[in-house]
């Protein structure tokens, strides 16, 4: 995240969407008023909460904190390519935003999909985002592209900036990252 990029403008608030452990939400909150930070396990918001952060348990935008907390950049980092409906996320993600409100994505680029709560509710619905995994540049770029024209767009975010950046994340045990060499 290049923070120059935040740091010009006056922000209300972020919400940190798949918050984890905090470690990235603790290097983007000193440049908001508040952080709202969620998570879908308890220990996770627990620990959120003990470094700082307003954490909710939830597993969706709708959950009534969500709704009520004024927000204007949305952090939505290695998550898309692990909830169980990324359109309608970013759906409901541009929906809470304010018009000049903006969207922080991260994602594994060539993408593919791992079900984080696969034991939970419904199946996950697969994604239009193109790209396979022979980690060239070409793939790549296909991909970026694939991300922002098949679900950035119609979730109706116009991109500013899109980069090729170290992945963020340990990841799960079926992240394609644990089996690349560094």
């Amino acid at each position: 995240l290049d923070a120059d990029v935040l740091e010009g403008s006056l922000h209300l608030g972020a919400l940190d969407v798949g918050a984890g452990d905090g470690s990235l939400t603790a290097a983007f909150a000193p440049l908001f008023g508040s952080v709202l930070a969620t998570e879908m396990t308890a220990p996770l918001v627990c620990r959120l909460r003990d470094e700082g952060f307003q954490g909710v348990v939830t597993d969706s935008i709708e959950h009534s904190v969500v709704q009520q907390t004024a927000c204007d950049v949305a952090f939505v980092l290695n998550v898309l390519d692990r909830c169980k409906d990324p359109e309608l996320l970013l759906e409901q993600v541009h929906e809470l935003l304010p018009e000049d409100g903006w969207l922080v994505v991260s994602v594994v680029l060539p993408a593919t999909q791992s079900d984080a709560a696969y034991s939970r509710g419904k199946s996950q619905l697969k994604w239009s985002v193109r790209g396979d995994m022979k980690h060239t540049a070409a793939d790549f770029e296909g991909a970026a592209a694939s991300l922002v024209l098949d679900l950035l767009r119609p979730a109706g975010f116009t991109p500013l900036r899109v980069a090729r950046a170290p992945y963020l994340c340990a990841g799960d045990r079926f992240s394609p990252v644990a089996a690349l060499d560094a």
